[in-house]
């Protein structure tokens, strides 16, 4: 689980995640996984991740 009050960038998540950087640059493309811009940097929040797991668990 991703700490709650820290960002995460795309590296992290796809460790964390156990996914490829394509397939999350995909779903980042397809609005599926919010994220936060700064400067040209893409961020993740980690509650927000983590609402995406429940959501996506099985």
């Amino acid at each position: 689980m991703f700490k709650t009050n820290q960002l995460y960038n795309k590296h992290q998540v796809c460790a964390q995640l156990r996914i490829s950087l394509s397939l999350l640059n995909k779903l980042i493309r397809s609005n599926v996984i919010p994220y936060i811009k700064i400067g040209r940097a893409v961020r993740f929040k980690g509650d927000v991740l983590n609402e995406y797991i429940d959501q996506n668990s099985a």
